[in-house]
């Protein structure tokens, strides 16, 4: 390389190692003094020798006059360029300076939007340290965040850690949990870094069948979580106001509650809260008697169905329903996990881990179910 495109590529590592991103032919124009069209002309030969990476972009070049004026000049076709990965990482062997195990690969050239998956046990250590950190852990991913006001005690504001690591899940082919962050968010220490590592997967093997990991990228780059939980609770809905239309009468009085929810938090708490609202649809409560007890009628029951042959006591509504999804056998299990999960009372805890079932996969088995077979009910009443 000849001296221009020495200060070029110099100028390129300098910035890549400072926040890992490509710099625009304007700032290395002014910073090297150099006309924008002439750095174009080095770019695109530093290019095809294999020396850059570059994209075709359009920027607006900001001055300030001497007037402390802004000037916005039009957009400008420009390029933003970035060292190859060789040249990176020829400079960080030069260099021999340990940045941690992952900012280390940053500075030979990953993108900070590069994943490396981990074990689902990296994140036990932060459950031990409530004081220090928060762990939020939804049903696709989560993050853990130091807690301000530990980080903010004197004889703390110095310790190897970290303001916020956001993570997805996914499962392996052998249905173990595993979670994925990117480079990013793992430019922390050097010992928090090493850390991480120690349940580092290298090659993860993704189970075919399971969609959280694709779930988790869409929630957080495509933003149609809201969506997903629209549609779902909109076809619970619907097949509820159908059931009472092929009937002729409401079997179910209400067909939607405004404060139904497909939990994102993955904990006990709120499961029981969204089983709660979604029970107010499909619970005794909003069952018409009148209507249920001629729909048993047409199956060929009986006044004498509706008593407990030992008490003589009417049967209540949940015990209906259960004997006419059962006469027609379709399994009613969703609804009794349903109000299973209403009722039961919370055990104590005598030492706090993380949770071992997915509670927001959880309530979507439920809902799907019962959305499933209510409509399995609707094709044979």
């Amino acid at each position: 390389m000849n001296a221009l495109e020495t200060k070029t590529i110099n100028y390129l590592i300098e910035r890549w190692n400072e926040n890992f991103t490509g710099t625009s032919a304007l700032d290395i124009s002014e910073k090297l003094d150099i006309s924008h069209k002439n750095i174009l002309k080095v770019l695109r030969k530093m290019y095809k020798e294999n020396h850059i990476r570059f994209i075709e972009t359009q920027l607006t070049s900001i001055k300030i006059d001497e007037e402390g004026k802004t000037i916005l000049s039009k957009n400008i076709d420009t390029l933003i360029a970035t060292p190859t990965r060789k040249i990176l990482t020829d400079n960080f062997i030069k260099n021999n300076k340990d940045f941690g195990v992952f900012t280390n690969r940053l500075h030979k050239g990953d993108s900070q939007i590069t994943y490396y998956f981990f074990k689902y046990d990296v994140l036990n250590k932060y459950l031990q340290y409530k004081d220090r950190y928060e762990l939020i852990n939804d049903s696709f991913g989560g993050y853990i965040n130091l807690k301000n006001e530990y980080y903010l005690q004197e004889e703390n504001n110095n310790i190897n850690t970290f303001s916020l690591i956001k993570f997805g899940k996914y499962k392996t082919d052998n249905n173990e949990w595993g979670i994925g962050v990117i480079a990013k968010d793992l430019d922390i220490s050097i010992a928090e870094q090493y850390y991480w590592a120690s349940y580092e997967i290298k090659e993860p093997k993704f189970n075919k069948e399971d969609i959280t990991w694709d779930k988790y990228i869409k929630q957080n780059y495509l933003g149609d979580w809201e969506i997903l939980q629209k549609e779902l609770i909109q076809e619970l809905k619907q097949t509820l106001q159908k059931i009472n239309l092929k009937i002729g009468k409401k079997l179910f009085i209400q067909v939607e509650n405004p404060n139904l929810f497909i939990p994102v938090i993955n904990t006990v708490a709120s499961y029981r809260d969204a089983n709660e609202e979604l029970y107010k649809l499909i619970g005794e409560d909003n069952i018409e008697e009148i209507t249920l007890k001629n729909l048993l009628i047409t199956k060929n029951f009986s006044e004498k169905d509706f008593y407990n042959a030992n008490s003589r006591k009417s049967k209540g509504k949940w015990n209906l329903i259960t004997l006419l999804f059962k006469h027609v056998e379709i399994s009613f299990e969703p609804f009794e996990r349903v109000k299973a999960s209403r009722i039961e009372k919370t055990h104590k805890i005598t030492k706090e881990t993380l949770p071992q079932k997915y509670y927001p996969e959880e309530f979507e088995l439920n809902i799907n179910g019962i959305i499933k077979n209510i409509k399995a009910l609707t094709e044979v009443i």
